[in-house]
Formats: C-alpha cells, structure tokens, sequence
C-alpha cells in the first residue's frame, strides 16, 4: 500500500457491545476494520449463509478450506477466548507463549485492558474437542487504543500482544518460530489460518494467498486472503525449505470503493519489540 495514502488515512471504529455482539461504524473512503468487529454485510463473501445439520457452512469460500487441526503445523493453531463474550484466533510461538492481537484483548465498555484471569487459549480446537488448554498468566500487549478502541493503517504494526500461559502446552503440541523476514516479494504466496466466525468450529485456511506490499519499513503488510471475523489473531504462514514460520498475524481489513484486504502485523515488529 502506498504510505502516502496510509498517512491520510481517516478512521473512527465506534466500539458497541451488546449480548455478545460487536459492532463498528467507520468514515473516510478508505477505512481499516479489525474484523471481529466486522458487519455481517462486509462479510468476505456476499453469499446467504446456508448451514447444513452440524452448523457448518454449505456454500464455504471455495478458496478456504478445513484442515486437521491435529496435524502439524495446524495444530499450533488455536482459540483465544475472552470474558465468554468474543474470541480471536492465536498461534503458539513458545513453550508458554501465544500471539494474538491487542485488540482482541480490549475491553471497549471500560476502556481498560481484560483481565488474564478472563482470558484462556485452547489449542488444535476442533468441534468440542482440543489438544490443549491453559489459563493466562499474563499478556504483554503493544497496541496502544484511545477511549473509542480506535485502531488504524498507521498504528496496525503495534496490534499485536503475548499471552504467557500457565501451563507449557507448547511442549505437547509443538510451537511456530517467528519469522523477521522481510524479503519475501510481492507476489508470493503466503497462508492465512484461524477460527472464521462463519464456521467457528473448526480450523480453516487459506493456502495460497499473496502478499501484496510491505508497510511501515516492513513492521506490517498487505495481503490478498479472505478474511472475516474471527480471523483475527490468526497466524499468516511462510513456508521455506519445508519449514513452517510465522510471517505475522492478521489484524486489519481495509477497503475502498474499488477494491478490499487484509493487513497484517508483521513478526519482524513483535520480535523487535519483546526482545
């Protein structure tokens, strides 16, 4: 994306909370939207939402598609729930450590970050069933948020957080490094990963997405997967010489009147910060 255009970029993301649901309204034609807040009407895809007996969509994006989420590297992939009332998705990248997105840890209602006692991630989630799951213990999060929970093309590098776990379930089902390259091109096909709102209950990915431009001297980048709520948080992968890493995570949407997509953290901006 072209910084000029980041740079006169006008968003407000009004924060509204009610039975578990979360809303947003935005301005400017060009706008940035973490996407679990997302409308129904700015889903990925414009289709009716047709489930079949298990709740599960039959007319899924052809260009997403389930994995086992007890194989590797899927299954260091998990559910980030907070306070029962939301979720995002998040991605082991230690023994005890996970990363997610600092928005999804805000509490828009008190203005304040959620406690780690509300907090819980459940590993390699699939259908009721998991292969691990620990409390938090703490979380060290870098994005930073006015009283409305604003969230911006400008400040998207720093919507990232840690959470330290209190068990080490990265021992039992494995964690992904973080990748600070910065070299992959435009045009090469990177993975998005995580628990889509329109079929929570399994792991979904995209496997051949492109990335589209890096931003903020590299701390952030445009990619072309589809995204939707739940998303969120969700490990956008690189695959090199048989080795799974994790390239960042996915926080944005963002849209003009011509054209959508996502934005992502990049890890090269987490590891700089939680050295």
């Amino acid at each position: 994306m072209n910084h000029k255009l980041q740079r006169s970029v006008c968003l407000i993301v009004v924060l509204l909370v009610s039975c578990g649901q979360l809303i947003a309204e935005q301005s400017s034609r060009t706008t940035s939207i973490p996407h679990h807040l997302l409308l129904d009407n700015q889903a990925s895809s414009p289709e009716v939402i047709t489930l079949d007996a298990q709740g599960l969509h039959l007319n899924y994006p052809k260009q997403r598609q389930q994995v086992n989420s007890k194989q590797w590297p899927w299954r260091a992939i998990g559910q980030v729930n907070v306070a029962a009332s939301h979720y995002c998705s998040g991605v082991l990248i230690a023994k005890d450590k996970v990363l997610t997105v600092a928005h999804c840890l805000w509490d828009a209602y008190n203005k304040d970050w959620y406690g780690p006692s509300e907090i819980h991630f459940v590993a390699a989630y699939a259908q009721g069933d998991y292969l691990a799951y620990s409390r938090i213990e703490s979380f060290q999060a870098a994005g930073k948020f006015n009283a409305k929970g604003e969230i911006d093309l400008d400040s998207v590098h720093t919507d990232w957080a840690i959470l330290h776990l209190r068990q080490d379930i990265g021992l039992e089902v494995g964690f992904l490094d973080l990748s600070a390259e910065t070299s992959v091109a435009v045009g090469d096909s990177i993975s998005l990963a995580g628990y889509r709102r329109d079929r929570p209950e399994v792991l979904t990915a995209q496997l051949n997405c492109k990335l589209l431009a890096w931003n903020k001297d590299g701390s952030a980048f445009d990619h072309s997967c589809e995204i939707i709520q739940g998303d969120s948080g969700g490990p956008i992968l690189r695959r090199r010489n048989g080795v799974w890493q994790v390239l960042g995570i996915q926080s944005l949407e963002a849209k003009t009147d011509e054209r959508r997509w996502g934005v992502a953290v990049a890890s090269r901006a987490v590891k700089s910060a939680s050295r």
